[in-house]
């Protein structure tokens, strides 16, 4: 029996030994435990302020993407304008290119009008000028007849101032022999 006393004391004593081995092992666990729990509060502490740091910088970013969407929104109304003014300008000037297209055809219709009667007015010219032509040669023709009648009456103006001198110097002589 004291073999077995011996036994379970030397067990009890390793057993001792050994909760003493892991008692200080636990005790190393839990210091390193506790250190890691810091280690990690300090970590999660330096995430928290990484997290809020970087949360105020999304929210800068938010405020800087929301004020550029309000400029873009802004350039795109204004593009919107514009591009609605041009339509409408465009709208505008298209219907001026129609009226001016009809006043173009309506301007062609009367040239080609004035240029008919133009041509006609050119080919009645042309007969005027030949008639005129005819005209001013019947006028020479007459002109030269005319002539020749006043060459004639002058002869003959001559002839009968002759004739009158001899009739009076007839007269004359009857006269005095009467």
């Amino acid at each position: 029996v004291q073999d077995e006393v011996d036994r379970l004391r030397a067990d009890l004593i390793g057993a001792n030994e050994t909760a003493t081995e892991w008692e200080t092992k636990a005790s190393e666990l839990s210091t390193q435990l506790e250190s890691a729990k810091q280690e990690m509060r300090g970590q999660l502490e330096d995430i928290a302020g990484e997290n809020k740091q970087l949360l105020a910088e999304m929210e800068s970013m938010k405020s800087e993407l929301k004020r550029q969407l309000e400029e873009r929104k802004a350039i795109a109304n204004d593009f919107e304008s514009k591009l609605s003014h041009i339509t409408d300008e465009k709208k505008s000037l298209a219907a001026e290119l129609e009226r001016t297209k009809d006043h173009v055809s309506h301007l062609q219709r009367e040239y080609d009008v004035m240029a008919e009667k133009f041509t006609k007015s050119e080919q009645c010219k042309q007969k005027s000028d030949a008639a005129v032509n005819d005209l001013a040669n019947q006028v020479n023709i007459l002109t030269s007849h005319l002539e020749n009648a006043k060459t004639t009456i002058t002869g003959l103006k001559e002839s009968l101032s002759q004739k009158q001198a001899y009739v009076d110097r007839f007269e004359t002589t009857e006269l005095k022999l009467r």
